[in-house]
């Protein structure tokens, strides 16, 4: 009988854990999709400031920064 006992703590204790790691699991993927949707929106951003050029200042056209940010883009889309 007392091994009985110590059976079902030893149950009561793994499935404890497995709740926890339920509930880390479940906030690991809350912020996946909170870093995803950030991600999205960023990348959006940066196209749409890339796409038109009259948006930019000729200063900003000869030093390279919009070519900078643009190579920034090819970057990310190739490595998703």
């Amino acid at each position: 009988m007392a091994k009985r006992k110590i059976n079902e703590q030893a149950f009561e204790k793994l499935e404890y854990e497995m709740q926890q790691h339920r509930k880390e699991k479940a906030m690991l993927r809350q912020d996946n999709d909170a870093l995803r949707n950030q991600n999205m929106m960023l990348t959006e951003s940066l196209k749409a400031l890339t796409e038109d050029n009259s948006f930019w200042s000729e200063e900003a056209l000869k030093s390279g920064v919009v070519f900078r940010l643009k190579n920034v883009l090819t970057q990310i889309e190739q490595n998703r």
